[in-house]
């Protein structure tokens, strides 16, 4: 779940991780493709109007560290681009739909087993 002020996204997506060296001390590309529900607040309660989340993708590069005997943890810098959508009704039944895209850059630490 990723929550923004006024929006909310419930994504569903497909991760991928690519070590660059077979050591537990590696360097990795990342991405994520996928698609995310979305709610928000500031069209809910109006008539006719709808919000919808769309496709989203991610791509990353970070560092993973070893952490005890089987763990590891990665930490790394992302870029993510959501997409979404407005759409709305008119009195005369047109029905518009207006795109929106969201950009984030964050800073991920993880581990893994």
């Amino acid at each position: 779940m990723e929550r923004f002020d006024d929006e909310t996204f419930f994504p569903l997506s497909a991760s991928f991780k690519g070590m660059l060296r077979k050591k537990d001390n590696t360097p990795f590309l990342a991405a994520q493709f996928g698609y995310a529900f979305g709610t928000s607040r500031n069209f809910g309660n109006y008539e006719g109007y709808d919000f919808d989340g769309e496709v989203l993708f991610s791509a990353g590069f970070g560092y993973r560290f070893p952490a005890g005997k089987k763990a590891s943890g990665p930490m790394g810098v992302y870029y993510k681009h959501q997409f979404a959508r407005v759409s709305y009704q008119t009195y005369d039944t047109f029905r518009y739909r207006t795109p929106l895209n969201y950009d984030l850059l964050s800073f991920r630490v993880g581990i893994m087993l």
